[in-house]
Formats: C-alpha cells, sequence, structure tokens
C-alpha cells in the first residue's frame, strides 16, 4: 500500500476549500504548505506530499468517467489481464475513499514525464509507451501521462483514465 489516508483527507479538504472560494470547477494554482502542486487534467488534480507520495484529487464527483475509482478498478484489471513489457512498470497505487462517491488515488513519484526527459535513450522509451498503450488501450496516451523511472530506465503510466 502507498499513501495514507491523513494526507489524501487533507489534500481533498483542502482542494474543496480553495474550489469553495474560487468556484466548484476552479483548480487552485498553489499548493499548501510543505506540498508541490504537480498538474492537472480535465478532472483530477495532482499534488506531491511532503512524504513523497503523489495524491490525485477529483475535481467533481459529478463524472461518470475520469473518475479516481474508475481508474483504480483500471489499474487492477490491467494488472491482472496484461504483463507489463520489457522497458515499463506498473506504478505504485492505492485508492482512498473519503467520503460517498469521492475518492482520493495515491501513487508513487515517478520520475519526470516523457515529454519533459531528455535522456539519450529517450526515442527507446516512446517506442515502449507506444507499444504499451496501444497494448493496453490507454485512451488517454500522451507523453504528459507516463513517467520515466530515471534509475530503472522504465516507463511508467501515470494516468491510467479513458
Amino acid at each position: 500500500m502507498i499513501g495514507n489516508r491523513g494526507y489524501a483527507t487533507f489534500i481533498r479538504d483542502w482542494v474543496r476549500q480553495q474550489q469553495n472560494l474560487f468556484g466548484k470547477f476552479g483548480t487552485p494554482r498553489i499548493a499548501p504548505e510543505g506540498w508541490t502542486r504537480l498538474g492537472e487534467g480535465c478532472y483530477r488534480i495532482a499534488y506531491l506530499s511532503p512524504d513523497g507520495v503523489v495524491y490525485k484529487v477529483q475535481l467533481s464527483g459529478g463524472y461518470s468517467y475520469q473518475t479516481n475509482e474508475g481508474e483504480y478498478r483500471k489499474y487492477n484489471n490491467l494488472r491482472i489481464a496484461y504483463r507489463m513489457p520489457k522497458g515499463a512498470r506498473f506504478p505504485l497505487m492505492c485508492n482512498f475513499r473519503i467520503e460517498g462517491e469521492d475518492t482520493v488515488n495515491a501513487m508513487d513519484m515517478v520520475g519526470p514525464t516523457l515529454n519533459k526527459y531528455e535522456g539519450d535513450d529517450r526515442h527507446e522509451l516512446i517506442a515502449t509507451w507506444s507499444s504499451l498503450a496501444w497494448t493496453m488501450q490507454l485512451g488517454d496516451a500522451h507523453h504528459a501521462n507516463v513517467a520515466v523511472d530515471e534509475a530503472r530506465k522504465l516507463v511508467v503510466p501515470i494516468d491510467l483514465g479513458d
């Protein structure tokens, strides 16, 4: 298991407080003290906690797709159905149900995204990612949704939503 319920609840509550100030679909451009805002997609925003774990908070609980729960379900299905090819690994991931339909996903902080990676093996990693995304039918497969585990020279999908 990665992450903890305390941090998951804290960052979810902090994001909700910011949304109350700036509107339901507003996204905070800052992070709480000790945290780092990593980025956002259409439906989720990611923060790096003080202990080095990434937490993804849904911007709204009303979506039937692109939810943290949906991503976590797909993650588990993919881990059962597919063997990662040479040059890739699954991220570590855990899903915390906070209340009702609201969940927060915790993931390991892997490294830079492929679109920011500048290593000599970049083209090889892009080829591995392309093959992996096609095989696993990842619907949102672009270079910002995969990270590079620089220590092991592996690609790691970090957004498994559709």
